[in-house]
């Protein structure tokens, strides 16, 4: 296990605090849908600050630390599409560098899935 995974797992970082000694829970990190950010704006761009692998009763996904890049130091968590789960590798060094770098961007994109009949959305990363 990296540092970094260790990290997301505590804590993060209060991008609103100059000094490195103040953190935000992460339980105190805001929830958002992919489908409740697209439909309050379908344009905006989002930086992935870091990321932690999540197992639940619907099996493993990744959970990004996640920005809106219009609102750089208000942060929340968002699952990634679990399509990622096994591709997505949160201990990675190249990954790790891009999200601290803030290189690991996205915007979410909506399509309609003919086996659920329903729009549903995704992530195009940039």
């Amino acid at each position: 296990m990296s540092n970094f995974t260790r990290f997301n797992h505590k804590s993060l970082i209060n991008p609103n605090y100059q000094d490195s000694e103040q953190y935000i829970p992460l339980k105190d990190i805001p929830f958002k849908k992919a489908a409740e950010l697209y439909a309050i704006n379908p344009e905006m761009t989002y930086s992935i600050r870091a990321m932690y692998r999540s197992t639940s009763d619907y099996g493993e996904q990744i959970v990004a630390i996640v920005n809106a890049e219009s609102e750089p130091d208000t942060v929340f968590r968002m699952a990634l599409p679990r399509k990622y789960a096994e591709t997505i590798n949160v201990d990675d060094a190249g990954l790790i560098s891009d999200c601290n770098q803030g290189l690991a961007r996205f915007t979410i994109t909506e399509y309609h899935s003919k086996r659920f009949n329903k729009e549903l959305n995704d992530i195009k990363f940039l």
